[in-house]
């Protein structure tokens, strides 16, 4: 695997940050739901 990307809320997770970290205070709905989008880049053949 050559890249992983979070995304959330249409923003892009930097690679530093666990989740919790970026979570927005305005979504933490209790007891809800967050969706998040996964981007995996495999490696180029040669």
């Amino acid at each position: 695997m050559k890249d992983v990307k979070l995304i959330s809320a249409g923003k892009i997770l930097e690679n530093n940050k666990t989740l919790g970290e970026c979570q927005s205070p305005l979504c933490s709905i209790p007891g809800g739901v967050t969706t998040m989008h996964v981007i995996v880049q495999p490696p180029l053949e040669t």
